[in-house]
């Protein structure tokens, strides 16, 4: 099924603009949320990059890669890889969307895992665009940056059950602590043969 991309744009994002563009996605373990940007600002159609999916799908393992050396973690990664979602807006577009967690650690090395990315993130490029507790009833820290260069997305979530409280044994939640990620690219434009949808 089709969905609309994330939007993207340089600077500051509020966060009544976050609230109102996000599709609640679960990470593997069933935890963490993403949350999609206006679609006013998105570029036009005419300046999206021509760019292959598995070139688009590649850039986006080696930004999570990335990001898991930055926060420290050594736990154990859920095996979720990137996915191609089309734009149900505009054909020929797509994005991809990378939802993973790394667990298996203590609580106190998620914690850590967190600040040391708000501390190097920016080192790479990223602005960090929110670092605070979650907008929710667990009040989980949450971090948001937007790489200005790539134009991607990226929300970390410290998923610790004892600051949920719950044992993990709900609906919906994971049974370990987690440090949960999602990664996001900016739209592409398919090349030419390489459509799903062509015909």
């Amino acid at each position: 099924m089709s969905e609309a991309p994330p939007s993207f744009r340089r600077g500051k994002v509020s966060s009544a603009g976050l609230l109102g563009i996000l599709v609640v996605i679960l990470t593997l373990s069933g935890c963490g949320i993403v949350k999609e940007k206006e679609s006013a600002a998105e570029p036009s159609k005419s300046k999206r990059s021509v760019l292959h999916p598995e070139s688009a799908i590649e850039r986006t393992r080696e930004i999570s890669s990335s990001a898991l050396d930055m926060s420290g973690v050594k736990g154990k990664v859920s095996p979720a890889g990137p996915i191609v979602r089309t734009d149900g807006q505009h054909k020929g577009n797509y994005y991809v969307h990378h939802a993973w967690s790394v667990g298996g650690v203590p609580p106190t090395e998620i914690k850590e895992g967190m600040e040391r990315l708000r501390r190097e993130l920016p080192k790479e490029g990223w602005s960090i665009e929110k670092y605070g507790r979650a907008n929710s009833k667990a009040r989980q820290m949450q971090l948001e940056a937007f790489h200005d260069g790539q134009k991607y997305l990226m929300q970390v979530e410290a998923l610790i059950r004892s600051e949920r409280g719950t044992d993990g044994g709900e609906p919906g939640n994971s049974r370990e602590d987690l440090l949960s990620f999602t990664v996001m690219s900016p739209s592409y434009k398919f090349p030419e043969g390489a459509d799903p949808h062509d015909e």
